[in-house]
């Protein structure tokens, strides 16, 4: 019973009023109106919204397959390692980094003027990066991947799930 009343009050209640909050008119100034509109729906046909939205589910489906596709292998090969506990030292080891620190890294290696590019200008083909799908989609796989990883690991861990079969 406290399991369903906590995810009632913290879950679906917000939902709720969200919902609501819809179908009411905005406010002059950020509020709402108690007063019926479907134009927040009438909006989302907007081309533009289209567009974004249509991007935006790309780009989560593309990086979260490369996630998968990285840290699904890296656990395997780690909770059948007999050096166990320092691999996942080492793969953990990045994390204790904030998180804001680790995606500026990723700007100084992956920007316009960032160690990528300018390898790339001496092989005279540089790229612009920053703000592009690939930062995108690189940025949000480093910032999922060690929960990925750790998920994995964990279910991996004390089972004997083998990928070939004898």
């Amino acid at each position: 019973m406290p399991v369903a009343l906590w995810i009632s009050v913290f879950f679906v209640v917000p939902i709720s009023i969200i919902f609501l909050y819809s179908f009411l008119e905005k406010g002059l100034y950020g509020g709402v109106v108690w007063k019926f509109s479907l134009d927040a729906y009438y909006a989302l046909s907007n081309s533009t919204f289209l567009k974004v939205a249509l991007i935006t589910i790309v780009l989560s489906i593309a990086a979260t397959i490369i996630t998968l596709l990285l840290a699904l292998p890296t656990a395997y090969f780690i909770a059948r390692s007999a050096y166990k506990n320092f691999l996942l030292f080492l793969v953990i080891i990045p994390f204790w980094t904030n998180f804001l620190i680790r995606i500026y890294a990723w700007i100084a290696i992956l920007g316009n003027n960032g160690f990528l590019n300018n390898f790339l200008i001496i092989l005279e083909s540089p790229i612009h990066t920053h703000s592009s799908s690939i930062t995108l989609c690189s940025g949000h796989c480093a910032g999922v991947y060690l929960s990925a990883f750790c998920a994995f690991t964990a279910l991996l861990d004390n089972r004997k799930i083998r990928l070939f079969a004898p």
